[in-house]
């Protein structure tokens, strides 16, 4: 018993839909892969920073104010060097928790899609490091 089938047509509903799903992974891809690979920058960028304040648990309160400011200056400095932007809803923050155990960073990473036919993507970045004791 044999069966005979049709052949398939080349171009069908099933091939356009998968080249569509392709051609859009891609195009978020390209995107959105850049803003992923910044924040793994900044957490690294984070990390060596929080090394320099894994002794302010053993000042005092007048020296660890004035030594936190310097890194959390140093660390803005740096991440704007990076390539971290101010956005006027969301500048960089950079911060201590109140008992020095972590350093934070937030800011917004504008996306821009081609041909302004949808409106910007904005994507809020909260960084968190611990520093180490």
């Amino acid at each position: 018993m044999t069966y005979e089938y049709r052949q398939p047509s080349r171009v069908n509903v099933v091939s356009v839909f998968f080249v569509l799903v392709i051609a859009g992974g891609v195009y978020a891809a390209a995107k959105f892969v850049p803003v992923y690979w910044m924040g793994k920058k900044v957490d690294r960028e984070l990390g060596e920073i929080s090394l320099r304040a894994s002794n302010l648990v053993r000042m005092d309160a007048q020296n660890q104010s004035r030594v936190a400011g310097d890194i959390i200056a140093r660390a803005t400095t740096q991440l704007h060097d990076l390539g971290v932007e101010d956005q006027d809803s969301q500048p960089l923050e950079v911060w201590f928790s109140d008992d020095y155990s972590e350093l934070h960073a937030r800011y917004q990473v504008v996306v821009m899609h081609t041909g302004n036919l949808i409106k910007p993507t904005v994507v809020n970045m909260d960084r968190v490091v611990e520093v180490s004791r």
